[in-house]
């Protein structure tokens, strides 16, 4: 009886340094750059860096707060009644900041989406057919700014999109 209590004891230590191990190795192979800590698998980038391997540089998001110039336009279309002429956008707008990730556009909150390869991406939906989204070019050194909104109501929609430039 002795020897089996001794057996199981040996077989719980072996098993419970076993899945310690497992954890340990959780990081090994795991590179993470630019200041970048891998945790449990996962590298926990420095401030300035985003991406699996903390590889892709970000920008503050004061970065994006300015007024803008922007040209586009505006359509509005009602099912069953005669295409409406376009609406000419040229105006001056501002975007500003109201959270951690979320700026504000025309009295809208849109939170920080992605930031892929090629824009900063902050968007908003709120039905399927209903939503806004607004990029900014990457790197964000021309100051581009592109807006497409789309609201789907029924019994028609309204589209918007227009692109600008910074105001410096």
């Amino acid at each position: 009886m002795k020897n089996l209590v001794y057996f199981f004891l040996v077989v719980l230590v072996t098993l419970s340094s076993c899945k310690k191990e497992a954890q340990q190795d959780a990081c090994v192979g795991i590179v993470c750059l630019n200041g970048g800590t891998c945790v449990d698998g996962i590298c926990i980038c420095d401030t300035g860096w985003a991406g699996a391997d903390c590889s892709i540089k970000t920008i503050p998001m004061y970065s994006f707060i300015g007024n803008y110039h922007i040209v586009g336009s505006s359509h509005y279309a009602v099912m069953g009644q005669p295409s409406q002429p376009p609406v000419i956008i040229d105006t001056i707008i501002e975007i500003t900041q109201t959270g951690f990730e979320t700026l504000s556009l025309l009295n809208d909150n849109l939170p920080y989406t992605s930031a892929d390869t090629a824009r900063y991406k902050f968007s908003w939906y709120w039905s399927p057919h209903n939503y806004q989204t607004l990029y900014f070019r990457k790197p964000f050194i021309d100051d581009s700014v592109f807006y497409s909104a789309f609201d789907g109501g029924m019994p028609g929609g309204t589209s918007t999109n227009f692109s600008g430039i910074k105001i410096h």
